[in-house]
Order: structure tokens, then C-alpha cells, then sequence
């Protein structure tokens, strides 16, 4: 346990210098440049994430992004308005904690990932609240690259890692 907050201490140290300079590569290799920060309180949450999403009972749909964005598509709205519903519906009962984790595909670098990652699960949260949902415990966490579902490297398998899970922690 202590390595490994170790390593993600490390990590976030090389992130920080990576991100200052705000450089991504696309897949052709040119140089594109988008100022995205890292949110370093989410970063140092993530192994809290990893226990409580560990211990939550109820997941529900995924969203996706389209490349390199942060973006919700029609799609993505509709997704999470479904979401919403469910959590208004368990909120009073069940739900004590909602986790949002944001995900990308592995065509940036690991800052650049955990920083665009962290910009979707800021989104996801945002369109909660406009749809009415009042968590008090409502908690963003990026893992990047990290926790794939596919490891191909193929347009539809980068598609289905770029997401943003909505994880609910039951009582």
C-alpha cells in the first residue's frame, strides 16, 4: 500500500511538470495543444475511489466522449438523465455516496489523461446538478489511462475506454 501511494505520488509529480506544457500527441503524432489542469485533491483520492467503488453495490450506464473531448453528446444526456432518475429514486433509502469516475484511451500521456479525465467526470457532475440532483456526497476521481476495458488498439476499443462511470455506494 505504501508503494503504491508512492507510485501515484510519483506520477502526479511527473504529471504536473507533463501538464504545464499542455502538449498531447494525436494518433499521426502531430503536436495538439489544449490547457487542461489537474485537480490534484480528485488525484489524491483515488485509492479512497478504488475501496468505496470496490464496496458499491449498484453501477450504472456508462457515458462516452468522442476523442480527445470532454464533451456530452445528445446521447450521453439522455444516459445520464436515466442515471438521475435512478439515484433521485434510491437517494432517500439507499444511496450514501455517488463516485464519478472519469476514463480515457491510452493515446496521451498519463497527465494529460488523468487531467482529461478529470474534466469528464466535471462534466458529468454538472449536468447531475442542472438536472436537479442534490448529492451531498458526490465524488470525482480520475484514473486516465489506468483501468481500461479493452486493450485493443482499434477506434471502437478507444471508444468504449474513454468514459465516465456513475458508481453509487448503498447503505
Amino acid at each position: 500500500m505504501k508503494n503504491l501511494k508512492l507510485i501515484i505520488a510519483l506520477l502526479f509529480a511527473i504529471g504536473l511538470v507533463a501538464c504545464s506544457s499542455g502538449q498531447k500527441k494525436n494518433a499521426q503524432g502531430d503536436v495538439a495543444v489544449m490547457d487542461i489542469s489537474v485537480d490534484e485533491e480528485a488525484f489524491e483520492k483515488q485509492e479512497e475511489y478504488k475501496e468505496a467503488a470496490a464496496e458499491s453495490q449498484f453501477v450504472l450506464e456508462r457515458v462516452h466522449f468522442a476523442y480527445d473531448s470532454y464533451s456530452l453528446t445528445e446521447e450521453a444526456r439522455n444516459v445520464l438523465a436515466r442515471n438521475a432518475n435512478v439515484i433521485k429514486l434510491k437517494k432517500d433509502t439507499a444511496v450514501v455516496k455517488v463516485y464519478i469516475a472519469g476514463h480515457c484511451d491510452n493515446r496521451g500521456t498519463i497527465s494529460y489523461n488523468i487531467a482529461l479525465g478529470q474534466k469528464r467526470a466535471t462534466e458529468v457532475k454538472n449536468y447531475y446538478l442542472d438536472l436537479g440532483l442534490k448529492m451531498p456526497e458526490m465524488e470525482l476521481i480520475s484514473y486516465g489511462e489506468e483501468m481500461p476495458i479493452c486493450s485493443k488498439n482499434t477506434e471502437s476499443c478507444w471508444f468504449t475506454n474513454r468514459r465516465v462511470e456513475t458508481k453509487l455506494s448503498l447503505r
